[in-house]
């Protein structure tokens, strides 16, 4: 999401788990990244509007969040709170 070169790397899925038991489209985020979606949205909201990775980047706190972390250390450890 971010397009960092970062060492380790999160998969995520785009309708969670607890939501749909056929839907299995993964992509594959930066730690942080990761963190970040799971910290704005609910599994409900992920489900029902955030289903994709254009519009889960059109959100202003994501967008706000990509703005920061392009600027940080790739190998820098980011605690999301």
């Amino acid at each position: 999401m971010c397009n960092r070169d970062v060492d380790h790397y999160s998969s995520h899925h785009l309708v969670p788990k607890s939501r749909s038991k056929k839907s299995r489209k993964l992509i594959i985020l930066c730690k942080p990244c990761h963190g970040m979606i799971h910290r704005i949205f609910t599994n409900r909201e992920l489900e029902a509007d955030y289903y994709d990775l254009p519009r889960i980047k059109k959100h202003p706190e994501v967008k706000k969040f990509l703005g920061w972390v392009r600027k940080q250390d790739p190998n820098k450890k980011i605690k999301i709170r």
